[in-house]
């Protein structure tokens, strides 16, 4: 290689890093593509938080290039274990708020809320936040409506308490929808602001961040993963396509004899089944298939990836054969619901911050006197598992029996009970067992074959 050569080749080099460096520069501030995003040895190419929940928005839709494949999936089964066996009103201290868990109840039962927290949820996988608008009840409507705002629909800007990042103080939201993901939002008739008691917003990142800086959602950690894997897919099927049509080859020991053998075939309608005669080799000749191992292994590498990242079992992705035995799969199932902990503490907070807010609204048209206590009820997503069973059986049940804890209390950790209405029925029951015994004969008391005064 001469001096000009080896120049070029370095100044190739510099510039490319120079170009690179600046893209990344633009990528920071910007919704823009870079050459960086197109380097297929890049695994993140979602930088983001726009390019992020669009790619998963497009992705659980099945309208994207790559990465359909499994998203649903890891939407739909994060959201199912988050939400458990559904919400669990209650109030905090049993006993204390019953016009108020009156209320609540009614509420949700009118806006159908238990439903609506499972499309929530599925919706905060992809976006990585909620936002959700409290409406006032009207003549039509006697209880408040909460309408979830998708980011992607309405594209809302929160802002925080200046002394209190923590404190979302309004939202401001396009009341008709935006798809231009950059555009800061403005005003004009269009663009809507509320205020508490009338939103409720929350993150649903493992960082501390401001509620105007969002935070992808864990989904967006593998969308690069997904990608690659369904290209990797696409590959082995394109090498057993190739296997599965072979290449006839004739091999001659002169080129005369090449010619002739050709000419026989392009002038003839010879065509497989049919003799044929030569002083050539005749073989068929297919695709290495050597390949198709380490594709097979790399599928699998991404799918073990994925799956531990996102805390969703192996074998909810298709895969049931990476899973060694039938204990191995019960483990992965207490695994999800762990991996699901977190959110199912933010969605608490979400619920609790919810009923405060609707409980303040009804406040505003109720006497002096009858005013509810906004902070009296919270909720549960109760989670039934073999573990927890057992855990209930073994560890709640024996402290039950030595007086550690009481029956309430007891009933209250079982999942999808009304600690309340169990109540009611146990003391029912005990009720009529104690009648029935006292309208029983006292003959029909004593034990089989004894004899009254014996």
């Amino acid at each position: 290689m001469d001096m000009s050569t080896r120049l070029r080749s370095t100044l190739d080099t510099v510039s490319g890093f120079l170009r690179m460096s600046a893209f990344h520069m633009a990528d920071a501030v910007t919704d823009t593509d870079s050459d960086s995003d197109k380097n297929p040895q890049y695994t993140n190419t979602y930088k983001t938080y726009a390019k992020a929940t669009q790619a998963l928005s497009d992705r659980y839709n099945g309208i994207a290039d790559f990465g359909n494949l499994l998203i649903g999936n890891l939407v739909d089964v994060r959201a199912a274990f988050t939400t458990g066996e559904g919400i669990a009103i209650r109030e905090k201290i049993p006993g204390t708020a019953e016009d108020e868990l009156q209320y609540i109840l009614e509420f949700a039962e009118f806006d159908d809320l238990d439903e609506s927290v499972k499309t929530w949820a599925r919706e905060t996988e992809i976006e990585g936040q909620f936002f959700a608008v409290i409406l006032d009840p009207d003549t039509s409507n006697p209880y408040p409506r909460v309408r979830m705002m998708p980011w992607l629909v309405f594209k809302y800007e929160v802002t925080a308490d200046a002394g209190d990042y923590e404190n979302a103080t309004s939202v401001k939201y396009y009341s008709d929808g935006n798809s231009n993901a950059s555009t800061t939002i403005g005003t004009g008739s269009n663009i809507v602001t509320v205020y508490p008691p009338n939103f409720v917003f929350q993150g649903f990142s493992n960082r501390v961040a401001l509620p105007s800086q969002p935070q992808q959602s864990k989904l967006a950690h593998v969308l690069g993963m997904l990608d690659k894997m369904e290209q990797t897919l696409n590959d082995w099927r394109s090498i057993i396509n190739l296997s599965a049509s072979p290449t006839p080859f004739f091999h001659a020991d002169t080129p005369e004899a090449a010619k002739k053998i050709k000419t026989a075939i392009d002038g003839g309608n010879w065509t497989f089944g049919k003799a044929i005669v030569s002083t050539g080799d005749f073989s068929m000749v297919s695709a290495d298939l050597s390949g198709l191992e380490g594709a097979r292994q790399l599928v699998e590498t991404y799918v073990k990836e994925i799956s531990g990242t996102c805390g969703v079992p192996v074998h909810f992705l298709g895969y049931p054969d990476l899973m060694s035995n039938r204990s191995t799969a019960e483990n992965l199932m207490e695994s999800v619901t762990a991996a699901t902990v977190y959110e199912r503490i933010i969605w608490q907070g979400i619920m609790e911050t919810l009923f405060s807010r609707v409980l303040t609204i009804a406040n505003e048209t109720r006497p002096e006197d009858k005013q509810f206590n906004t902070e009296a009820i919270t909720a549960d997503f109760p989670q039934v598992s073999k573990q927890k069973l057992e855990q209930l059986v073994d560890v709640y049940g024996q402290l039950k029996q030595m007086g550690l804890m009481s029956k309430q209390t007891a009933i209250r950790m079982i999942p999808g009970i009304d600690p309340k209405v169990e109540m009611a029925l146990i003391k029912e029951e005990m009720e009529a067992e104690q009648a029935l015994l006292l309208t029983m004969e006292p003959d029909s008391q004593l034990p089989n074959g004894a004899v009254e005064g014996e």
